[in-house]
């Protein structure tokens, strides 16, 4: 009997009354430890012999240390073991994957003219431009700048006080520099009753 470590040792292999260890049922303990520990390790070993015995593929491939791969198929391993000479198999050599670049974005906006084009307004009348409407197929949230006959404008006011005709530009820039233009006519004329006055003859 073995008395020091008796008091951590388990129950299971102490001696009667609890004094001290019981040789006997410390030694079959631990058999029985190593035989459950060596029960699963068969396990484990039948698992991978099975394994190499046996396996799936649809391709088998062999490396050398470069990298490069000879892959044969079925058919051709077929080939192979009927004495077929003229069968090769399939070099491949690995190369790293690199990124895919994307396009380039070159396609413009897209500028909607809101409103009547051309805008018909009479003389004296007041203008008030509706403005434009700007998509992408890329960015998002494109502003425009405006031009009244070809001069940058940040409001677009009009002298109506006499017939002419004004051409306001609406031009998107996207974020990879495409460009596109909408143009809008503005024609200030006289009223049809004014017309007709203005083109009467009086009568005699």
């Amino acid at each position: 009997r073995i008395g020091l470590i008796a008091e951590e040792a388990p129950t299971e292999i102490l001696a009667k009354g609890g004094k001290g260890v019981d040789l006997y049922k410390l030694v079959t303990s631990v058999l029985s430890a190593f035989q459950t520990l060596a029960e699963k390790v068969e396990g484990v070993v039948a698992k991978v012999s099975g394994f190499a015995e046996s396996f799936t593929t649809e391709e088998l491939c062999v490396a050398d240390q470069s990298g490069q791969k000879t892959c044969v198929t079925k058919a051709q391993l077929d080939a192979l073991l009927a004495g077929q000479t003229n069968v090769e198999p399939v070099a491949i050599t690995d190369t790293p994957e690199t990124e895919k670049e994307e396009a380039p974005d070159t396609t413009p906006p897209t500028v909607t003219i809101i409103g009547a084009n051309p805008a018909e307004i009479e003389v004296n009348a007041t203008y008030s431009d509706n403005g434009a409407a700007v998509s992408d197929n890329v960015d998002s949230n494109l502003g425009y700048t405006t031009y009244v006959d070809g001069l940058l404008v940040t409001q677009i006011q009009l002298d109506t006080t006499s017939p002419r005709t004004y051409i306001i530009d609406y031009v998107a820039t996207d974020n990879a520099g495409n460009t596109a233009t909408s143009t809008r006519e503005v024609i200030i004329g006289e009223s049809a009753q004014e017309e007709e006055i203005a083109t009467t003859t009086p009568e005699i």
